[in-house]
């Protein structure tokens, strides 16, 4: 069966080159505080989130979340997938240039069956 698929997939370099982001976005109802770490064998990322959300009454309400996310090389993808028969190329982006912003260690790959 031919077709094609495409995905994201975060690789080493996704919390910078320090391995440590620190994030912050306030909007009218609701701000996120974030801090992500990459492990020193650049396989995985964890990220500590914070939410403030305001209720009705002014008070704001907090949640927090954990998120570990696996980090994969994406020549590592291609070898895999090409193995398989897929042909793969590894994008900046889904768009045309310009159309997202540049994240670190974020891949996109496009893959068709030969």
């Amino acid at each position: 069966t031919r077709g094609v698929f495409v995905f994201d997939v975060s690789g080493p370099g996704r919390a910078g080159a320090s391995r440590v982001m620190h994030r912050f976005h306030r909007h009218d109802q609701w701000c996120l505080g974030m801090v992500a770490l990459e492990s020193d064998d650049n396989s995985r990322l964890d990220r500590a989130i914070s939410i403030f959300t305001v209720e009705a009454d002014g008070r704001y309400r907090r949640s927090d979340e954990h998120h570990v996310q696996s980090l994969f090389d994406p020549t590592t993808l291609v070898t895999v997938l090409g193995d398989i028969g897929y042909d793969v190329e590894v994008l900046d982006n889904y768009a045309s240039e310009g159309s997202y912003p540049e994240l670190p260690g974020w891949y996109v790959v496009r893959a068709r069956k030969l």
